[in-house]
């Protein structure tokens, strides 16, 4: 298997990985004590950085370690499972996905990363006000001081700006279990998060001393960062084999005079030794990429050809016992042909698990409340076309909530409840699968859209008053109709119904939109099967 193979692979099981985060966060949403589902979560993004870190994204690693440090705190009871804490883990895995699609375009996913580190740690700064005041009123110990390390009038330089910055600046006494087998490994880990936290300006042993192991088990690091001890700690000690860390804090008004700096300790809360190994389900399935499978249905095809031949030589034949032989082959390969159909096929739930996270986050920004309700997940689609599919859902989705369900106040002055619904149903119809996305909102005001469509200069007055119901609603399909007021991050452009529109149809499908005002609009796609 090539380098390239490698990637695919990788992606496919990352992006599965999020799917199960997403569906378990969704149960946390009903059952927030559901432990056997915060350790799936935890599972699989601890299962989506060795990943990471065997491929080498180290962005990827950086954000789902932060990640599982906030899992953590919810494992131990530490942190209770809130609403608001739902939301905010919903984000952060819709920037893993973000990242993963930067990363599979060959972008690079510094920038996404970064942001989503950040907002993780200053997730964890809050939470740990009341610990991060009681650390901060604790004097460090004056018995416990000891020599200043030495620095390079460079390395002054940068502590002194870092100050100036209002840096915190530490000194770090890391040290390792005696029984650590790979220490250099445990460094360049150890040193990746630092990087990724802070920057660092020195370490004793050297950085090249360290990677020769030249070091017993102790070792030390000056850094400069934003992120407060507690963060500090919970991020090293998190790494394997490290068993305790010692703070020295370097303070503006003590630099000058070289004053020495006490040291606070926290020892690690595990035992020396104790491993924890998380139990993996075992599922029996294989990977194949699309291209092995066009193979198969083509050698397929020259073996529908090939049956054909001997049935019309038996035929010529007419030898009983051959007749009997061609006829199990015709069998045999009428349920070949099934088999490699379905092969082809996946399940639309693959596609409908990632509308879950962008209902949530454009109902937030929109300050409405929308449910999302999704019926036959198991139909299933054609690989080929489920990706252009579950893109074009995407702009009838936004139509929906932008456009289409109304604000709680609105709704309740309606009679109707404060909360919308978006039902997403798939279903097969002969040849087709037949897909509905409906809300209950407003609906469309056909009248509202003819006018719009004349001002816009699509279509003409004399134009409008020939039309019927049905064909004035379907001007919303029409490039560059809009109904928006304003331009958004969501609406406005008059590019999203049209195109959707379109992908549709170039699969060989069709969209229709039906709508009552008050009552709400379906949008239903017939993509063949």
């Amino acid at each position: 298997m090539n380098w390239s193979q490698y990637l695919e692979v990788y992606f496919e099981e990352s992006k599965e990985h999020l799917q199960l985060c997403n569906h378990k966060l969704r149960l946390l949403e009903g059952q927030p004590t559901n432990k056997k589902a915060i350790d799936e979560i935890f599972r699989a993004i601890h299962t989506l950085k060795g990943m990471s870190a065997t491929m080498g994204f180290d962005e990827v690693v950086q954000l789902t370690h932060e990640v599982e440090n906030v899992l953590d705190e919810i494992r131990h009871k530490r942190l209770p499972v809130t609403l608001a804490l739902i939301d905010f883990i919903f984000q952060v895995i819709d920037d893993l996905e973000a990242l993963l699609i930067s990363l599979e375009k060959g972008h690079s996913g510094k920038k996404v990363s970064s942001a989503a580190i950040f907002s993780l740690q200053s997730f964890m700064v809050g939470r740990e006000k009341t610990v991060e005041m009681h650390d901060e009123a604790a004097p460090l110990l004056e018995e416990e001081i000891i020599a200043a390390m030495d620095y390079e009038d460079y390395e002054q330089l940068i502590i002194e700006e870092a100050l100036i910055q209002q840096f915190d600046v530490w000194r770090l006494d890391i040290c390792l279990r005696d029984d650590c087998q790979m220490k250099a490994a445990r460094v360049l880990l150890i040193f990746r998060l630092l990087e990724s936290l802070g920057e660092i300006i020195k370490s004793v042993p050297s950085a090249q001393e360290l990677e020769k192991e030249h070091f017993e088990s102790m070792f030390s690091v000056t850094i400069a960062t934003k992120s407060n001890r507690y963060s500090l700690y919970k991020a090293i000690i998190n790494i394997s084999e490290v068993k305790e860390v010692r703070f020295y804090p370097i303070r503006a008004d003590k630099w000058d005079q070289d004053e020495v700096m006490g040291a606070s300790i926290i020892e690690a809360e595990n035992p020396a030794g104790q491993k924890v190994i998380d139990e993996q389900p075992i599922t029996k399935s294989i990977r194949v990429p699309t291209e092995r499978l066009d193979e198969l249905m083509e050698a397929f095809r020259e073996l529908v050809v090939v049956r054909q031949r001997l049935e019309q030589l038996s035929l010529e034949i007419g030898h009983a016992e051959l007749l009997d032989a061609v006829t199990d082959v015709a069998n045999k390969t009428t349920d070949m042909q099934s088999i490699l159909f379905n092969m082809q096929k996946v399940p639309a739930e693959s596609v409908f698990n990632r509308f879950h996270s962008m209902v949530r986050r454009l109902s937030k920004e929109l300050d409405k409340k929308v449910k999302l309700v999704i019926k036959g997940a198991a139909t299933e689609l054609d690989r080929s076309i489920v990706e252009e599919v579950g893109d074009s859902m995407l702009h009838f989705l936004r139509n929906a909530i932008d456009h289409g369900i109304e604000t709680p106040d609105l709704r309740r002055q309606q009679g109707k409840p404060p909360e919308g619904t978006i039902m997403i149903r798939a279903y097969e119809s002969l040849d087709f699968v037949m897909i509905e996305i409906e809300d209950d909102g407003a609906g469309i005001d056909e009248e509202v859209v003819a006018r719009k469509a004349v001002e816009l200069d699509i279509v003409t007055p004399s134009q409008v008053e020939m039309m019927s119901v049905q064909s004035k609603m379907d001007l919303i399909f029409i490039t560059g109709f809009s109904t928006a007021t304003q331009i958004s991050n969501i609406s406005g452009r008059g590019v999203g119904l049209d195109a959707a529109k379109s992908m549709i149809e170039s699969l060989g499908g069709e969209v229709v939109v039906q709508s009552r005002q008050g009552t709400g609009t379906r949008f239903t796609i017939k993509v063949p099967l």
